[in-house]
């Protein structure tokens, strides 16, 4: 007779080796001693009960949960279940320490927490069936019906309170809306933007009509605008950054900074496919993707603006960045290896979060191969395939009904 000294990986996390430890006694019978003494080799990892190891998957970050799949073959399927969750619980999405990826389509909404790897699927919101997302900020999302693009409205998930604002008659209609503050601030406003930008459309709190500015000359945005030293700064299909002045929404637009050198380089009118703009710690990030020359992903801070001065970002390094049409976060990593890693608003055949490892320089996912993502001769359209009715929204838990259910516009 000889006593079990089963050896956990060392290579797990402390919150899994804890969780493996109290495992490993309820399946040995701790409180039998028939059970501490096993006859010959110590009993195998894949003796743990499957719901056992789905109830530990839960604690995990998807990068440990990688891990711990690796450990032997009869846990690659363990969290499976997790990946597609039978019904929306907004408990679930507002504890995530991340930013939550919300898209509409059609009939349903989807929810996807990327540290989690949480996706959830939901017909239960009616204000979000058959929305288009125009943006998102502050815990809100600003949208507008497919049936009726000039109208728009503020949502906030965390409360499932809804503020309709008044409509927007836009030639043809709004592309990107950006929100200065949450709608309770008195001070909040909110500016519009088509594809075309040949205008703005801004309505303030407490205003019943919005009110149009003539921006003078059209120029096609990439992205959602962004806030950067007081200043909204708006890229278009060049790389070029205009910048708006709030206090003057009179003013033209201002061509502020030229591309970045590399893209100037390329020889073409449409050097990216994708772009998105975010503000970190001070500084402006411009990221790209493009399927030309080789460069799946390029990002540039401006270091400078005064004297337009890009400077290539090699490593994001404990930061983590997410991209969308209409919002975009960067926030420091909440958990080990997930890190240096661009989450995107697209999702390979088999469900997996699409992640581009800007270490590694390729596209990935955290739990399983992903040779459908880079394949050199589909990468213009996968890139292109980014869902455009998506964005990042960082849903606050603490907002209470009453801060926000007696709220008009």
């Amino acid at each position: 007779m000889m006593k079990t000294s089963r050896r956990i990986p060392s290579f797990l996390p402390i919150k899994v080796i804890g969780l493996m430890k109290k495992a490993m006694k309820r399946v040995m019978g701790s409180d039998d001693e028939d059970h501490q003494q096993v006859v010959g080799e110590p009993r195998p990892w894949s003796d743990l009960p499957p719901e056992l190891m789905d109830l530990i998957s839960r604690y995990l970050s998807i990068a440990d949960l990688a891990r711990l799949r690796a450990v032997c073959r009869s846990w690659q399927s363990v969290g499976k279940r997790r990946f597609r969750s039978p019904s929306f619980d907004i408990s679930m999405i507002s504890s995530s320490p991340s930013p939550i990826l919300i898209t509409t389509e059609d009939d349903r909404c989807t929810f996807y927490d990327p540290v989690h790897h949480y996706v959830t699927h939901s017909k239960e919101i009616p204000e979000l069936v058959g929305t288009l997302i125009l943006g998102s900020g502050h815990g809100w999302l600003v949208l507008t019906r497919q049936s009726d693009l000039n109208s728009v409205f503020l949502f906030n998930l965390a409360t499932n309170t809804r503020i309709e604002l008044p409509r927007c008659k836009p030639p043809p209609y709004l592309q990107h809306v950006w929100l200065s503050s949450a709608p309770n601030s008195s001070g909040c406003y909110i500016i519009g933007v088509n594809e075309l930008a040949v205008g703005l459309w801004i309505i303030k709190r407490g205003d019943k009509d919005w009110t149009y500015h003539n921006c003078h000359k059209p120029n096609f945005l990439a992205c959602a605008p962004v806030r950067f030293q007081g200043e909204l700064y708006c890229m278009d299909y060049r790389g070029r950054i205009f910048v708006i002045d709030p206090s003057n929404f009179d003013a033209r637009w201002m061509l502020l900074i030229e591309q970045p050198l590399p893209l100037g380089r390329w020889k073409r009118i449409h050097s990216f496919e994708q772009a998105f703009l975010v503000e970190c710690e001070g500084e402006l990030l411009a990221i790209f993707l493009s399927d030309y020359d080789n460069q799946q992903v390029s990002i540039f801070g401006l270091v400078d603006p005064e004297n337009e001065t890009w400077q290539k970002i090699e490593s994001l390094e404990d930061k983590m960045l997410f991209v969308s049409n209409k919002s975009s976060f960067i926030m420091k990593a909440t958990a080990r290896g997930i890190a240096n890693k661009m989450y995107l608003p697209k999702f390979t055949s088999a469900g997996y979060g699409v992640v581009y490892d800007i270490g590694v320089g390729a596209y990935i996912t955290l739990l399983t191969d992903c040779d459908e993502v880079d394949p050199a001769r589909g990468r213009s359209r996968f890139v292109k395939e980014l869902k455009l009715s998506s964005a990042w929204c960082q849903i606050d838990p603490s907002t209470t009904c009453d801060e926000v259910l007696s709220l008009t516009w």
